[in-house]
């Protein structure tokens, strides 16, 4: 069974670029979503081992999203990823108590998305099930 990825972007463009880069190199399925209550919906019913999550949300600010899913017991493991077009550093502090499990920044190379993404999503199957814990 592949693994699940949820790629969250207001952006069509964005949505698109990340799944052709990581369909063509990685044998994750990607499972998009524009929205940050779309999100939601999604991590409950199909239980991604990851979400790779756009900063800014029109629908919700990352700070509710985070509480919602890590609220619920079928999401509260999944690792997140925010996706962000400022300073790694600048969006470290200004995102420092949320619950989010790391940052990149845009423009992403293929290289840099990969490398980020694999250990999280290799790590999630021995999280499920658990309770919340930040990797």
């Amino acid at each position: 069974m592949r693994k699940r990825v949820v790629l969250v972007d207001e952006k069509i463009f964005n949505r698109k670029l990340i799944q052709d880069l990581l369909t063509t190199t990685t044998n994750l399925e990607i499972i998009k979503a524009k929205s940050s209550s779309e999100t939601v919906k999604i991590a409950i019913n199909q239980r991604p081992s990851l979400i790779l999550l756009s900063a800014e949300m029109p629908d919700m600010s990352n700070r509710e999203l985070y509480a919602t899913l890590r609220q619920h017991p079928s999401t509260c493991n999944i690792p997140i990823i925010t996706l962000t077009d400022q300073n790694e550093s600048e969006k470290q502090s200004e995102f420092s108590s949320t619950s989010y499990n790391s940052l990149l920044s845009k423009p992403i190379g293929l290289k840099a998305l990969t490398a980020k993404i694999q250990p999280y999503v290799d790590a999630y199957r021995f999280l499920a099930g658990k309770k919340a814990i930040s990797i």
